[in-house]
């Protein structure tokens, strides 16, 4: 128990220290540059573009899309999806770990959002860059640097310290193999 606690003591250490370094680089034009560029693991984002991938999918859904093509692709990343947010709301209350901004509003609707541990946006982007990742491996290098700058973007704006996106990430990549992993078994 003393060596898990001296961990989590330099884990949070470390936390900080790139947290300050991160607080020197703040330019005017890199703050509205992440600010755009966090919403690409926003949940509104992926809902949206869900609804579109189901609405153009059920136009000319057919049954063997159920199971592979872009149908199965969408319901790996919303099998996916529902993993991964269930994993996140678990630990943040179990970690209840404050946010490096303390003047972040929290929305009536996801009380849990007040915490920082793990990065839910880091999550969503390398669970997706996984996914299709896998499904389209030409695209897996264009993929997960989309998901690393959404990440950085997360450290940028004090949403979330270095360990959040880290295990973020962690979770999001095992939440899209554990998907993936699953409906391929069928």
């Amino acid at each position: 128990m003393e060596l898990i606690s001296k961990i989590i003591e330099i884990v949070i250490e470390i936390d900080n220290n790139i947290h300050q370094a991160i607080l020197k680089m703040h330019r005017p034009w890199l703050t509205k540059s992440m600010t755009i560029l966090t919403h690409l693991g926003s949940s509104t984002v992926w809902y949206i573009l869900y609804a579109i991938f189901f609405i153009f999918i059920k136009s000319g859904m057919d049954i063997t899309l159920l199971t592979n093509g872009m149908g199965g692709l969408l319901l790996v990343l919303l099998f996916a999806e529902l993993f991964g947010l269930l994993i996140i709301i678990c630990l943040r209350h179990l970690t209840k770990r404050e946010r490096p901004s303390k003047d972040l509003a929290v929305r009536i609707m996801d009380p849990w959002n007040r915490y920082s541990f793990p990065s839910l946006h880091s999550t969503r982007a390398f669970m997706i860059a996984t996914v299709i990742g896998v499904a389209c491996p030409e695209w897996w290098g264009y993929m997960m640097s989309i998901a690393i700058m959404t990440g950085f973007s997360r450290l940028y704006l004090e949403k979330h310290y270095l360990s959040d996106v880290l295990t973020g990430a962690f979770v999001g990549i095992c939440s899209a193999l554990i998907s993936l992993s699953f409906f391929n078994s069928f």
